[in-house]
C-alpha cells in the first residue's frame, strides 16, 4: 500500500486520469471556434473476476463483480453530467480545474 492509503494502481489510476484531463483541457483550448470535446472520467477499483467463460462452442472474456457492477453505474451517471467544466474529485476532495 503507498503512503497515501492508496495501492499503486489507484494512484496511477488517478495520475493517469488527470492527464487526460489536462489534456482534454489543453487540445480544446486549441481548437478553433466550435464545439468543445467532453471527456468525463469516473474511477473505481476493487476485486472482481476476470477471465474465460462458456464452453467448447461459444466462449467470452468477461469481468464479474460488485466492483464491476458499480463501475458501470458509475458510467451511465456520466454519461448524464457530462459538462465542458473539468472538475476533479479525489477521495473527499474536490477542486475545480
Amino acid at each position: 500500500m503507498h503512503a497515501s492509503g492508496l495501492f499503486r494502481f489507484d494512484v496511477r489510476a488517478l495520475a493517469c486520469a488527470s492527464d487526460l484531463l489536462d489534456s482534454m483541457e489543453e487540445w480544446n483550448s486549441k481548437r478553433a471556434l466550435g464545439a468543445r470535446l467532453k471527456v468525463a472520467i469516473d474511477i473505481h477499483t476493487g476485486p472482481c473476476f476476470c477471465g474465460v467463460v462458456g464452453d467448447e462452442t461459444r466462449q467470452e472474456f468477461t469481468v464479474l463483480g460488485s466492483t464491476v457492477n458499480i463501475a458501470a453505474r458509475l458510467e451511465e451517471t456520466t454519461k448524464r453530467r457530462v459538462s465542458t467544466k473539468c472538475t476533479r474529485v479525489f477521495g473527499n476532495e474536490r477542486c475545480a480545474a
